[in-house]
């Protein structure tokens, strides 16, 4: 969807001009139409899926080797039991034994999902072990043009935020592997609110204006660039590497200003940091993981340099993960 189709979607007077001078988003891939209708009814469980088959038939690995299965999203079909993961874990036919959790991270989900994993590693003993992190982003099923109208300052959500899905495989093989994670709370600064639906505020006719994505863009512009600078300090002081040694950063798609601002100041080579929020606009955590499937089809994904994920999002959460041949 172009930057006009959108701002004709939302209603919004601001110029079709807007996304991209903001936000450096070119295009969104948000499953409506312009009477804000899904074109094809699919969901995000629909994604993830079609994302984690992806990363099994590129690693060549059957189903039931899956030992660990997290799921990351934050617009689930179906709230509450894991309903979501053990959907998934079925439908792509996982050992009925197969660890599952479902995460709802927001931004920066792939580093909590990376958290877990590599504590789960010290638990394996020997090599026949895979855990599989799927995330996946369904702004469009939640998207209620009269809602997103009536609520101050909640149209910043739809133009900010995309559908979309991604999955990583995880376990021996070639290629980098993960050394390290880190992540970090600032409970001060959470960034994006969604207030409906939680025992504090329970789905009535009265709350149902609360059932939207609000986005604090000023704080969101001035903690990006100090959470990711924090996360990239803690690597490159804990592992002794420098910005030279990475040969991909795959750094979490909020706005593609914000991210060259970023790289610029980091000093990293601005052919060694993808981007697709321009294209997809942002994907929330299955941002990196379209990064590195991108690379990966296009032969970019480099496997005998280190790699590194670094990224930051509602609550708000900062983290990453260090990957090494």
């Amino acid at each position: 969807m172009g930057n006009e189709e959108l701002m004709m979607l939302l209603g919004d007077p601001r110029p079709a001009s807007w996304p991209f001078e903001k936000l450096g988003i070119e295009r969104h891939s948000l499953n409506l139409n312009l009477d804000g209708m899904k074109i094809m009814p699919t969901t995000g469980l629909d994604y993830a899926e079609m994302a984690a088959q992806n990363a099994l038939r590129a690693g060549g690995i059957h189903p039931e080797r899956v030992k660990h299965l997290v799921l990351l999203t934050c617009t689930p079909n179906e709230l509450h039991f894991q309903r979501d993961a053990i959907t998934l874990a079925h439908r792509l036919g996982l050992c009925r034994t197969v660890t599952i959790q479902q995460l709802d991270p927001g931004c920066a989900g792939v580093a909590s999902g990376l958290q877990l994993i590599e504590a789960f590693y010290r638990l394996q003993d020997g090599d026949d072990w895979y855990a599989l992190i799927v995330a996946t982003n369904d702004v469009a099923s939640s998207f209620n043009r009269e809602r997103y109208q009536r609520v101050r300052g909640a149209w910043v959500a739809p133009a900010i935020f995309g559908d979309g899905a991604g999955a990583i495989l995880l376990g021996p093989g070639e290629g980098p592997h993960l050394v390290g994670t880190y992540v970090a709370y600032e409970p001060e600064h959470p960034l994006v609110f969604y207030r409906g639906g939680g025992v504090s505020c329970p789905t009535t006719e009265t709350s149902i204006d609360e059932h939207v994505y609000l986005v604090d863009v000023h704080d969101v512009a001035g903690s990006f660039a100090p959470a990711m600078e924090r996360v990239w300090q803690h690597f490159s002081e804990r592992y002794g590497i420098s910005v030279g040694d990475i040969g991909r950063f795959y750094l979490h798609q909020a706005n593609l200003n914000l991210i060259k601002g970023l790289v610029g100041a980091l000093g990293i080579p601005e052919e060694r940091a993808p981007h697709n929020v321009d294209r997809f606009a942002n994907t929330v955590s299955a941002s990196t993981l379209l990064l590195v499937d991108e690379d990966c089809r296009a032969g970019r994904y480099p496997k005998d340099q280190p790699i590194i994920f670094m990224l930051v999002g509602a609550g708000a959460v900062e983290g990453g993960a260090l990957f090494m041949p």
